[in-house]
């Protein structure tokens, strides 16, 4: 079975900023969806300020983690479970870097490069 590859699943959560404005979210929805993705599963949700930070429990003693929690679970998200071959690197790949700033300027067509709301 040489040659043969595997669809791999990943996670997303497009963030409240994102789910907040309904253009912007169609506009990632077809960039996913360009991108070869399969959405298996998606649901909108609203986490609790628990909810987040057991989520990103390994980030707790970082700088950061009080801001996340707190932006994660002021409003609505959206989880999905997304399929494709090389899933995981290519979602990476298709988000850009964690810094929309730097995003912006070294890869632009990128969804953080795209969107400031997916900082």
């Amino acid at each position: 079975m040489l040659g043969v590859r595997y669809f791999q699943l990943t996670l997303a959560i497009l963030k409240p900023d994102l789910i907040s404005h309904p253009v912007h979210l169609k506009l990632v929805m077809e960039k996913i969806l360009k991108e070869n993705f399969f959405i298996v599963h998606w649901k909108l949700v609203q986490w609790s300020r628990e909810d987040a930070e057991r989520f990103y429990q390994e980030h707790r003693d970082k700088f950061f983690f009080q801001r996340l929690t707190s932006y994660m679970s002021s409003d609505l998200i959206m989880p999905m479970v997304m399929a494709r071959v090389d899933a995981i690197q290519h979602w990476r790949k298709l988000m850009g870097p964690t810094k929309a700033t730097m995003a912006k300027f070294s890869h632009p067509d990128s969804i953080r490069g795209l969107f400031d709301c997916l900082a």
